[in-house]
């Protein structure tokens, strides 16, 4: 039986779908939130959160006694095992520390960043933004921040841009602030976000919004790579 032709045009038509059925998106639109728990293990003062509005919001008592902090956990882990890349948007017009990390089931292992104020500030074991040697850069009131995974050579790479919080509709030219290899055995890590103000009360709102996770992005290459080339058999036997 003789295949079907396969045109150019359905090659790049599916090519084009590829990206988008692979791609895991969260707008926090209400419809997600059983994608997320509260990291009770965590938990200090009464800091609290919601998904609300089309964002995920973050928000602390106004007495705090001591640290008051909330870590929110994204329920699918990412394997290190394979590659993977997510982008989030970030706002913080409030004086608390809006955290986005992933970390192992212990917390020994971590990478990831804080906005606050006007600085973005890289943190994973055994650094602190705010210590010695802390690696930071400007930020505005509001950006984005794009975590890649390559799983070869276990190694995290963190990117920022400042001013848009939607990474889904936009290709933004990121700019690196760091990277970081992991000397852990490959596994899982979960995703969380979070809020911690110190012994004060945040004023301002803090918020993320427009989560994109890239399972696989190098198994999509391939995908495209395979198709085309079936694409050209095709042709070369009609």
């Amino acid at each position: 039986m003789k295949l079907p032709f396969l045109t150019l045009n359905a090659v790049l038509m599916f090519i084009n779908a590829v990206p988008s059925m692979a791609q895991n998106l969260d707008l926090f639109d209400g419809s997600t939130s059983s994608n997320w728990s509260r990291e009770t293990l965590l938990d200090l003062g009464s800091a609290e959160w919601s998904i609300s509005g089309g964002k995920m919001n973050f928000f602390t008592g106004s007495s705090p006694t001591d640290d008051n902090q909330v870590l929110v956990k994204y329920q699918n882990p990412f394997s290190n095992s394979q590659d993977w890349s997510f982008q989030i948007g970030m706002n913080n017009s409030s004086g608390a520390q809006l955290q986005v990390f992933v970390s192992n089931s212990n917390y020994s292992d971590y990478f990831g960043v804080t906005l606050r104020s006007t600085l973005w500030g890289a943190e994973f074991p055994g650094h602190a933004y705010w210590g010695a040697g802390g690696i930071t850069a400007a930020a505005s009131q509001q950006g984005s921040i794009k975590v890649d995974y390559v799983s070869s050579t276990k190694t995290y790479s963190l990117s920022y841009f400042n001013g848009g919080i939607d990474p889904i509709s936009n290709l933004y030219p990121w700019t690196e602030l760091h990277s970081y290899s992991t000397s852990s055995q490959a596994g899982n890590v979960n995703l969380f976000v979070g809020i911690q103000t110190g012994v004060s009360s945040a004023n301002g709102v803090a918020y993320v919004d427009n989560l994109v996770i890239l399972p696989e992005p190098s198994a999509l290459s391939l995908c495209a790579v395979g198709l085309g080339g079936l694409a050209m058999m095709r042709r070369r036997r009609s």
